[in-house]
């Protein structure tokens, strides 16, 4: 069992030029990030890195919403809109300690979302989520072929804020994170 963090979220990430359907890149051309080009009043990115960020850890993430809509590894119905999944680097300048695998939407609607995990390796990974204004954040000890998977709540406050809570698989709110072995 892993005690969660909530904490709050500035930081500039930057998409390379990937294809939505690629895992891993080879050659890194980041671009900038959505959020600083998102119009809308709600954006949401989930990533998974090492815990010190400075690698891309053997894991490959899908994350569906409320509406069964998908991004990510393995799609299998429709894309959520505007939305990307691709390698970043989050601060530029740093680019050896920020590296992560995310999935970023412009626009996401409230509601409850899944993150499929699907761990190859036997490694320390970190997942963060984080909406306008708020972030969640767990380390896990992947195992080679497991798929995990998370659920939260995204909502919006107002004032472009942001609250995110993580759930449990009956819907209701958890404090902390089990092995969610599927």
């Amino acid at each position: 069992m892993k005690t969660l963090k909530r904490t709050s979220v500035a930081c500039l990430t930057l998409f390379p030029v990937l294809s939505a359907g690629q895992a891993h890149m080879t050659e890194l051309k980041p671009r900038p990030s959505m959020k600083y080009a998102c119009k809308a009043s709600s954006f949401l990115s989930v990533s998974v890195c090492a815990p010190k960020r400075d690698s891309i850890p053997l894991t490959q993430i899908n994350l569906r919403d409320q509406h069964s809509r998908e991004q990510g590894v393995n799609v299998k119905g429709a894309r959520i809109p505007r939305s990307t999944y691709a390698d970043v680097v989050e601060i530029p300048n740093k680019a050896g300690s920020s590296r992560t695998h995310a999935i970023e939407i412009c626009g996401a609607d409230q509601g409850k979302y899944t993150l499929t995990v699907y761990e190859h390796g036997d490694e320390l990974y970190r997942i963060v989520v984080r909406g306008n204004t708020s972030s969640l954040e767990v380390i896990l000890h992947s195992r080679e072929g497991r798929v995990r998977q998370h659920r939260y709540l995204f909502r919006m406050n107002g004032d472009d804020e942001s609250d995110l809570t993580w759930l449990d698989k009956n819907g209701k709110p958890e404090l902390n994170i089990e092995d969610h072995d599927w």
